[in-house]
């Protein structure tokens, strides 16, 4: 079946997560990776916007929406933006969302939770 995967790379949203008390006080960033799988490739015949997933507007609502929120694991705001996702276009097929806490442990680059939904035909 041949699909399209829109993506948007390394989004950073600032929210407060996590469990320790300073955390609890200020923003910090995180970083979103998101593929989309549409079910319908038309925009590639009409080249408009009403065709496909307007990404833009997507990034704006999920930013927001982490910015908005106040959660102590990055699992449950991982689900939660992954809801937005389902429910911003019903052409959405399947998602993939990496959710990264970047400097929270010393020796790594960053830690985080990858979901993935995929839609029941």
């Amino acid at each position: 079946m041949d699909s399209s995967r829109l993506y948007i790379r390394d989004l950073k949203i600032a929210c407060i997560i996590g469990c320790n008390p300073d955390e609890r006080i200020r923003t910090q960033t995180l970083v979103l990776n998101l593929v989309l799988e549409l079910g319908s490739m038309k925009a590639r015949q009409t080249d408009s916007l009403e065709d496909t997933i307007d990404y833009s507007v997507l990034s704006e609502i999920l930013t927001h929406q982490a910015k908005q929120s106040s959660y102590f694991t990055l699992e449950c705001l991982a689900q939660n933006l992954l809801q937005t996702c389902q429910n911003f276009d019903s052409n959405i097929r399947s998602i993939e969302m990496d959710l990264e806490k970047p400097q929270c442990l010393p020796n790594a680059r960053s830690a985080g939770v990858r979901i993935h939904f995929t839609k029941r035909p």
